[in-house]
């Protein structure tokens, strides 16, 4: 079984922590299968018997020899080159990385302008969270029902358990955290931090002294980097603005534990915090562009369990009454868990790991 990591800068996310449930559980030979001559070399260290260099003669052999192949994204038949993956000639199970909130595939606007129906990749499973997302993916892949299978995500099931381990590295988790975590744009479209005409950073900065409150920014690099350059901002722990891209935080679930209150828009990170039943702001301050090249498959303001701000008076009223009452909303959040959530126990992998069995044993048959 071929893990690929491809094209990612770190080793993360479902593809981790299924591999290291099945990994620990030896019932599956399992292999990851690196594109990235670095995160090659820092996997190897770790798992130096499973760990392949994919553009490389062994990796080929192996890639020819192996019949399942797991993935956690490729939309493009072209993204895994020089390989070919097809349901043909390979068990292709797609974890995914994100949720269903946002169109994909054939469901995204004007997707025939963009390429041809024959450049998707194809699959022969995709894992889901509900079954409401079950439907969701038929219809963005083009994929039968009962080739969508309802598990919940690996890495959801971190949230089952307990793990203090980055206190020691960022003492302030200790204090109330939130989490600033917007949706990646198209090329050509960048995300606004606090894109209010009422900004004020200062005054933001001091609203969270007083309430002994860290913000943190979940962004690209380049991305938190220009916040700080554009506002000023010190990048140290004297400020209570601080930078949590994936080179901090390299596993968003662990970092999630921690987090107080959500901040987001049309992000997949919505879903996951649902299980955690914690407060969660919106600013969906460019719903109506990014529909016209993206978009979401469902009501924005019927399937998204808290308050919308647009301006800086509204986004700290409704942090404050958050941090005051935390259970604010939650009967909301809780019924649209359970909308996004078949599944709230901490045995994704588990489930998987027994379709994945009981699919395999069907096509031995």
């Amino acid at each position: 079984m071929l893990f690929f990591i491809w094209g990612q800068e770190i080793f993360s996310d479902n593809s981790k922590y299924l591999f290291e449930y099945l990994n620990k559980k030896n019932d599956f030979e399992v292999n990851l299968f690196v594109k990235d001559k670095k995160i090659y070399k820092e996997l190897f260290r770790k798992y130096p018997q499973q760990t392949i260099y994919a553009l490389s003669l062994k990796g080929f052999k192996l890639f020819f020899k192996s019949k399942t192949v797991i993935i956690s994204n490729g939309l493009d038949k072209f993204y895994f080159l020089p390989y070919y993956l097809s349901p043909r000639n390979k068990n292709i199970i797609q974890l995914w990385h994100g949720s269903l909130f946002k169109r994909l595939g054939f469901q995204v606007k004007n997707w025939e302008k963009i390429k041809s129906k024959k450049v998707f990749q194809k699959y022969s499973k995709f894992i889901v969270c509900s079954t409401l997302e079950r439907f969701m993916v038929s219809s963005c892949f083009d994929m039968k029902i009962d080739d969508v299978w309802v598990c919940d995500y690996p890495r959801n099931d971190y949230f089952f358990n307990t793990d203090n381990n980055l206190l020691e590295e960022h003492p302030y988790l200790n204090s109330k955290v939130i989490l600033y975590a917007p949706t990646w744009r198209e090329e050509g479209y960048k995300v606004k931090f606090f894109p209010f005409e009422d900004a004020d950073i200062a005054q933001i900065q001091n609203f969270l002294e007083q309430n002994d409150t860290y913000l943190l920014i979940r962004g690209h690099k380049e991305e938190c980097e220009r916040i700080y350059n554009n506002y000023d901002l010190p990048i140290d722990q004297t400020s209570r603005i601080l930078p949590a891209s994936q080179e901090i935080f390299p596993d968003g679930e662990k970092l999630l534990q921690y987090v107080n209150i959500l901040i987001t828009d049309y992000s997949g990170i919505y879903n996951d915090f649902l299980l955690l039943n914690r407060p969660i702001v919106f600013i969906p301050y460019d719903l109506k562009e990014y529909s016209t090249y993206r978009g979401v498959l469902l009501n924005y303001d019927k399937f998204t369990a808290g308050p919308k701000v647009f301006n800086q008076k509204d986004f700290l009223n409704e942090i404050e009454a958050y941090l005051n009452n935390p259970k604010k909303d939650s009967e909301l959040r809780l019924k649209l868990r359970d909308v996004f959530h078949d599944y709230s126990d901490g045995k994704a992998c588990e489930r998987i790991e027994n379709y994945i069995v009981e699919f395999l044993n069907e096509k031995n048959n």
